[in-house]
Formats: structure tokens, sequence, C-alpha cells
């Protein structure tokens, strides 16, 4: 079977190796030059199951409403108020439920528990560097109220599976002895020994590599214009340069996939959530942490990447802009060195932005969608680096014919029908 996959980030290349690995014939399309170069590029970092707690719940709603009008605030609302950004933050406020949030918890836990596995098995298979360190994360709190929620938190993802266990400041200090200079301000932590940290764009370019002598056909610098369908069924993707037929197709082209499911008269419930990050170069004896750091309460997230720090976080509902505000990437930089601050201000550090393609209830789209042979495999979030190896998995197996080893109740379009459909 000939299968497209659209696409180069995290999520399609990880795809392509499983429909590849299946001996299916694979191509993959993407307006890039080269494999994750949009936003698997320079995300956070983190292959975190740990951090599955769904955007929408009644702490970060009460959350915002505090955070509104800040030019600060960790999320920031500027959305085009077209009718598909109304539905999605209507539906965003529907699932700021107790009950929701705990719903969308289990699902994306499910999923990113089963990716952690999976990666394992692709470096058995396709063994290369991309910075990985297998140290854990910690989720490290200030606010003692916020605490105590993470310690809740932690119990219930703990039944669902997911080893993520309260720790007291001292225990944390041990861990990451770089926090040193923060130990007056910690009222505690909670540490996920199984996390991991490494860079994504590295893995990204090297497992296109093992695409690539596997026979995937990689198509860059092409823009997919449209989705073909005759007689209720995908026959292949229009393009700017020529048409590809395909028996299957596979939509993983992050925000972007919600335009070319249009094509075919689908609104998936796909919004562009910019994140932002920075790059600092360290050296050991700067203080740098060593190990994988998660600030809940100003949602940001630290990953020693090789002798770079990667610091991500930030989040603005504002449309498909992709322009970097300065001030605002800025505050990256400037709570770095207070929790780190030995660290020097770098002279001109590497900020960068991308647009993370967020449903209102943060749970990824997969499975068929609109035709027996078009399938959906994004909107992951601020967590395609986390559940892509699953997600792909699943979805090969899904093309393949195959039973998925994890339930994909909850996974697909199903669930937005009433509202997107």
């Amino acid at each position: 079977m000939h299968v497209v996959v659209i696409g180069a980030g995290i999520v399609g290349v990880t795809t392509a190796y499983e429909l590849a690995q299946d001996g299916h014939a694979v191509t993959v399309v993407d307006r890039a030059v080269g494999p994750g170069l949009e936003t698997s590029f320079s995300n956070g970092g983190q292959i975190s199951a740990s951090h599955t707690d769904a955007w929408a719940s009644p702490e970060n709603l009460r959350r915002i409403v505090r955070w509104f009008g800040k030019s600060d605030a960790p999320l920031r609302l500027a959305p085009g108020w077209d009718m598909t950004a109304i539905r999605w933050c209507a539906s965003l406020l529907g699932n700021c439920t107790r009950k929701r949030a705990n719903i969308n918890t289990e699902r994306m836990l499910r999923l990113a528990l089963y990716s952690r596995n999976r990666y394992a098995h692709l470096r058995n298979r396709a063994p290369f560097n991309y910075d990985l360190r297998q140290n854990g994360i910690l989720h490290i709190y200030r606010n003692r109220l916020s605490f105590q929620y993470a310690k809740r938190q932690a119990a219930f993802v703990r039944e669902l599976g997911c080893a993520r266990n309260e720790i007291t400041v001292d225990q944390c200090l041990d861990l990451e002895p770089a926090l040193v200079s923060a130990r007056n301000h910690l009222c505690g932590a909670v540490y996920c020994a199984e996390d991991e940290c490494g860079d994504a764009h590295k893995f990204c370019m090297n497992l296109a590599k093992v695409c690539e002598a596997a026979g995937v056909n990689f198509r860059f610098n092409e823009t997919v214009s449209g989705i073909v369908k005759r007689n209720g069924s995908v026959t292949g993707v229009a393009t700017t340069s020529s048409s590809i037929p395909a028996d299957a197709l596979v939509v993983s082209a992050g925000c972007h996939s919600t335009a070319l499911m249009r094509t075919v008269g689908i609104t998936l419930p796909v919004y562009p959530a910019k994140g932002y990050s920075v790059t600092l170069p360290v050296e050991a004896n700067q203080g740098a942490p060593g190990m994988g750091l998660i600030d809940d309460e100003l949602k940001l997230v630290y990953s020693r990447l090789g002798e770079n720090l990667r610091v991500a976080g930030m989040a603005e509902l504002a449309g498909y802009d992709v322009a970097i505000d300065v001030q605002r990437a800025s505050l990256l930089v400037t709570e770095t060195q207070r929790l780190f601050p030995t660290l020097q201000r770098p002279v001109s550090p590497q900020y960068w932005c991308g647009l993370r393609p967020q449903t209102p209830d943060s749970v990824p789209l997969m499975g068929p969608c609109g035709a027996d042979n078009l399938f959906l495999n994004t909107g992951h979030g601020t967590l395609g680096w986390t559940m892509a190896a699953g997600s792909a998995r699943i979805t090969a197996d899904l093309i393949s014919g195959n039973i998925p080893e994890v339930d994909t109740d909850g996974l697909t379009m199903h669930r937005f029908s009433r509202m997107f459909g």
C-alpha cells in the first residue's frame, strides 16, 4: 500500500518510520526544506508523561482569569475571533470541569506512557544520538496551594500507572544541586524518574535518515494545497508542483491540518498556540541543571541538551502569527537567571517560537476521519515530542489492519462531532 504522510515534524516522521516497518511504500510531503523545522525544531525537549495534565481544568481557568491583560502571563488570549476560534474557546470552557479534566488527563496519559515505551523500542532498533538524558524530570513548586494540588494530581496519575512522586526540598536538591539558590523559595517537588529529555529536532533528522534508508520518499519544499477524494475515498493530494496518488493518507501537519481538512469539508478543533523557547549555551561549571525541570506555576520547562540549556514555555492564542515578541520571549531568560543566578546572561539569546496544534481538551486527534483511508495524527499541542512514537505506532496499526496495543477510545474526532463535525 502507498501511504502519503503530510508533515515531516516529529509526528509525521515517526509515523513514516512505523509505516515503513510494516512494509508500506511511504511518501512524506512537507513545505519546509527538511525534517523537523517548524514546531519540532526548538521545543521544550522533554518526553514527559508526568506533564499530561489537561490545559482545560478548573485550576487553570482560575489562573487564566488572574492572568488576563498581563503582558508576562504564561497564557495570553488574543485569538482572531472567527467562528472556528469562538467554537474552539467554547469547547475549551466546556472542558474546564474536574470531571472532564480527569477524563482528558487519563486519555493523554494513556498515550504518553505507551509512547515512552515505544521510544525505548525504537532506540533498540535504530540507535542514534539526540542528546538523550534519562535521569527523570523534576516539577518544582514555590506556592503551597499549588503544591497541595500537585500532590493530589500526582496521586491521581499514580493510579493510572504514572510514577509521579512527592519529594522534599532536600531530596529535590540531592537530585538537582543547581537549584540550591532557590532552596528558600521552594516548598516541595514532584519527581518522575522515568521521564526523559532529548533534542526533538536531532531525533527527527536522524530518524528521517533511517526512513530514507528503508525506502521512504521525502518531498521537501512542497506544499500540499488540497486532499483529493473520489467516490468517498481519498485518491491522493494536490501540491504546489504536482499531484501524488495515495492508497491511504495521514494528516500530520500540526495546526495546518485544519486548513487541509477543510478541503474535504471537515472542520478540525485544532487551534495554534504559539510557544516560545530560548537555547542557552552553558558549561558544566556554570551551575546549569543537568536534568529536566518543570516550573508548573510559571509553565516553564528546562532541559539540558548536550552543552545547551533549552528553556521553553508561554502560550499565546493569537492565530497563525509567528513573529517573536522579544519582550515576552526575554522573560524566559529573566526567569532562568532568577532560578539559576550563576548563569551568565547571553549576549544574543537564540529565541524561537512555534505554533503548537492545540485541541480544546488537550487530547490529540487520531484515526480515520471523513473516509476509511484518511487518517488524522495531529493536535498533540505541547506534547508532540512526548506522544509522537505512540501515536505513530497506533496510526500504523490502524492503516495496516492491526488492533492497536492501546485503547483508542476518546482519541478520535468522534468526541467533537457535535460541535465541529
